[in-house]
């Protein structure tokens, strides 16, 4: 039997290339719908969409809609536990892709979907992890040539945090549930390690008193001197009644059997050990700024000399200089992600200087991160709609890529930016539309995306007279047609709304 596959959706941005048809702004009551201009961010069609997601699906009528899929997760843990099911058994399963899709003759290549983690092996740079917001946990070895699936039977695809042991590439722990998502879509199911790299992975959340509940585990950090000393933070557990509790920061010494809630918080986004004592960690939580640990995590200080606090921090992200633990860089900035300010720290966060206040090129409480130049501490990148490099302590910011059209090099709306450890001049941007890697300071980019089969789809529709032949909507990425092969084609639309 031959089944359909499809990666989830969600989220920001879905760009239709949309053509008019001849006569039909005539019709009475309807008009073309046009192309959105990306220039400035797009708030308004975010927000749309999240209402277009709800209604299609009937998820505000719904009694307890969101409660139903809390229990389905509960049920599907039960089930993978004992095995595939017997009714399952003799299934076959055919991917129909697509692996990635053409965007015209665009610079930036071919495209896949949206990336919400990255974590690079340091021993060997070929050698990378990827989650995507909906499309499940991949690794290549060769660089981003070929790509593997390696999450498949774990029952969800929303990846939110990746990291790798240092010293031990086989160890790998993951995250679920990425940032962007919510109880009432595609959520996670907690913190999963795997000893065999990636061969087979279990769960580390605990059980009863002891559990680490995260549906979004969207910050993942190991002691540099007891890998048994592990922090997640996340923003919150969908639970049974389907509303989302809260979150913050969780501490486990016995890597991951037991935990303990050490900071309650809305959202958490980032956690910093210094990579030079096991002591000091720093974190990015949601409305209420940086916070910093000197006893590994058991009790949390604020940053507040120099630094906004919580309203005017409701979003905001932090980055370590790798060459120099005591220098570190915040964006922080109130809700609505226009005012953003970049800042800088030379002595462990215990006073900082703002270097620059127009850092946001939109939409900034959704695509929003930083790191900074392994060997240059000067340097850093920023990346909001598009990435953005410094090399002078972030006084002055320079965009790597054309705006939205054919000569964009790299698909806008950043949510990685991540520094070789080993080389200052290659780095990786992952965004809405995959993973890019320059190895020459940002000059050009090569495409990774490959065979990554992580589009978002909003809908689908199949010929009714040839059912290879797919068409389907995405997140930011278009319409596209699929013919039987996995590449997927850029599709014009026509359609129609009421005035």
């Amino acid at each position: 039997m031959r089944r359909l596959l499809i990666s989830g959706l969600r989220g920001a941005a879905l760009a239709l290339l949309l053509a008019g048809a001849a006569g039909a702004a005539d019709a009475p009551g309807m008009g073309v719908l046009r192309g959105v201009d990306k220039a400035h961010g797009e708030e308004r069609e975010i927000a749309e969409r999240v209402e277009w997601f709800k209604s299609r699906r009937g998820l505000d009528d719904a009694p307890a809609a969101a409660a139903a899929r809390a229990r389905a997760v509960t049920d599907l843990r039960r089930t993978l536990a004992g095995g595939m099911p017997a009714l399952l058994a003799d299934e076959s399963w055919q991917p129909l892709g697509p692996d990635g899709m053409t965007m015209l003759d665009w610079a930036m290549g071919r495209v896949a979907g949206r990336v919400s983690a990255l974590a690079v092996d340091p021993g060997d740079e070929d050698h990378v992890w990827l989650g995507a917001a909906a499309g499940g946990l991949w690794e290549t070895t060769d660089g981003g040539q070929s790509w593997q699936q390696r999450f498949d039977q774990i029952g969800t695809e929303s990846i939110g945090s990746i990291l790798i042991e240092d010293g031990a590439p086989d160890h790998v722990w993951v995250g679920t549930g990425e940032a962007d998502a919510g109880c009432l879509d595609y959520f996670g199911m907690g913190l999963f390690y795997s000893a065999d790299g990636g061969q087979t992975f279990e769960p580390r959340n605990g059980d009863g008193d002891t559990a680490m509940p995260l549906s979004f585990v969207t910050a993942l950090a190991q002691s540099p001197l007891d890998h048994q000393l592990l922090l997640v933070g996340g923003k919150g557990h969908c639970n049974e009644s389907g509303s989302s509790g809260s979150g913050g920061i969780f501490r486990s010494a016995d890597a991951g059997q037991t935990w303990t809630q050490v900071f309650v918080a809305s959202s958490v986004r980032d956690l910093l050990f210094d990579p030079l004592d096991g002591a000091t960690v720093y974190a990015s939580i949601r409305s209420k700024g940086i916070y910093k640990s000197t006893d590994a995590g058991q009790t949390w200080n604020l940053l507040d000399n120099g630094l906004p606090v919580n309203s005017a921090a409701a979003n905001s992200r932090i980055a370590m200089a790798p060459g120099d633990p005591a220098i570190l860089y915040a964006l922080v900035g109130a809700s609505n992600g226009a005012n953003l300010q970049l800042y800088r720290s030379g002595d462990a966060g215990a006073s900082w200087t703002e270097v620059n206040d127009d850092t946001c090129e939109g939409q900034c409480s959704y695509n929003l991160t930083l790191d900074v130049n392994p060997v240059d501490p000067d340097q850093l990148l920023v990346g909001t709609i598009r990435p953005a490099l410094s090399t002078d302590g972030g006084s002055t910011l320079t965009l790597l890529t054309a705006g939205w059209g054919g000569q964009q090099s790299v698909h806008q709306d950043t949510h990685i930016v991540r520094y070789s450890r080993n080389d200052g001049n290659r780095f990786w941007i992952g965004s809405d539309g995959g993973l890019w890697r320059s190895d020459d300071g940002g000059g050009s980019f090569a495409n990774l995306n490959a065979n990554l089969e992580i589009t978002q789809f909003y809908d689908i529709a199949i010929d009714p007279d040839n059912p290879d032949r797919v068409f389907g909507g995405a997140q930011d990425n278009s319409s596209s047609r699929g013919d039987g092969d996995l590449v997927g084609e850029v599709e014009a639309v026509e359609r129609l709304v009421k005035q």
